[in-house]
């Protein structure tokens, strides 16, 4: 009995990053800053299993709810366009595994979907 719910937990864990990509159409999303005087970006990945990722290295794990309300934003904007380069730029790729989509816009334009910065700012609070 105890063989069976660790498999059955196993399998749930397994499907369910699955189960965002088909709810959402979304495999990751990938989000960061940079450019300035260094030219240095900074890089982040949330991955459909959960995984946040800075560069390579693994940074946390998210509960499956948390990552699917995410996702959900990001369908949101895979058909969104702006892409306005600055000194200093965030950027926002959406890939849904046939295509990506990314989005660029300069630190302090107010010319960007006011979505854009609520998915942004969530994507950030993750990282800390």
């Amino acid at each position: 009995m105890k063989l069976f719910f660790i498999l059955t937990l196993f399998i749930l864990s397994c499907c369910s990053a699955r189960d965002i990509t088909l709810n959402t159409g979304i495999t990751e999303i990938t989000f960061g800053s940079g450019g300035g005087f260094t030219g240095a970006t900074t890089i982040y990945t949330l991955k459909a299993d959960g995984k946040l990722y800075e560069g390579e290295n693994l940074l946390k794990s998210l509960e499956n709810k948390s990552t699917l309300a995410i996702f959900k934003e990001g369908k949101g904007l895979l058909k969104y366009s702006f892409n306005e380069i600055g000194n200093m730029n965030s950027f926002i790729e959406i890939n849904s595994g046939k295509s990506t989509n990314r989005i660029v816009w300069p630190y302090g334009t107010n010319q960007i979907d006011s979505r854009v910065i609520s998915l942004y700012s969530k994507l950030n609070q993750l990282t800390k």
